[in-house]
């Protein structure tokens, strides 16, 4: 697949910029600290309805933060994301990755996850487009014959499609991923999803 680099525009600046800004970590710290403050009065409030003296209410007030903890930071990519997104920030590049299809079929949704596009590219890749974001690029007659996927290079921050091609027909649908399957893939982190031999693996497996 070619790929090829333009400047990042301000509006993607600006995301990238959010991502690690200040700001942005103060409220993520003010939230973790707000739920485990009302999940501690919870506990609290349980214990005491059974008369029990000791704090025994601290104990999984803690294990519920050590958790959500470690928990946040898949979902919100941690230190190493952060440390990616400041190189693409340094780099000041978008990448466009330009797939042509070979054959598209339509994964049906796995609840309200989004839709999801197996692509076989004409590079022979397979590459798996999945999330929310393309239910509006549905709307603009997606997929097409010449897709651009506009990245950022090191973090893999996905801006979203530029169509390069005319409107085309998906070749069938395949049944929605198991929500296991969906999770190995990578589905509820990537947006873009190149699928290697192991990926290729777990995809048979779900066809079966």
């Amino acid at each position: 697949m070619e790929r090829i680099d333009q400047p990042l525009s301000k509006v993607q600046r600006d995301e990238l910029e959010g991502i690690g800004a200040l700001s942005t970590q103060l409220l993520r710290g003010l939230i973790f600290v707000v739920f485990i403050f009302v999940l501690g009065l919870l506990f609290r409030s349980l214990q005491h309805t059974v008369l029990i003296t000791p704090p025994l209410w601290l104990f999984p007030t803690a294990m519920a933060a050590i958790w959500l903890y470690f928990r946040s930071g898949r979902w919100t990519g941690g230190r190493e994301f952060r440390r990616r997104v400041r190189e693409d920030l340094e780099a000041g590049v978008a990448s466009i990755t330009i797939i042509e299809p070979v054959s598209i079929l339509e994964v049906e949704e796995l609840e309200d996850e989004g839709p999801s596009f197996l692509i076989e590219a004409s590079s022979g890749d397979t590459v798996l487009l999945t999330g929310q974001e393309l239910e509006r690029y549905k709307r603009k007659n997606f997929p097409w014959s010449k897709i651009g996927v506009i990245e950022a290079p090191r973090s893999k921050r996905f801006f979203g499609l530029k169509r390069m091609g005319d409107p085309i027909r998906v070749d069938g649908t395949m049944p929605p991923l198991c929500y296991d399957k969906a999770k190995e893939l990578g589905c509820f982190e990537q947006n873009v999803i190149i699928l290697d031999e192991r990926k290729r693996r777990i995809l048979d497996e779900t066809d079966k």
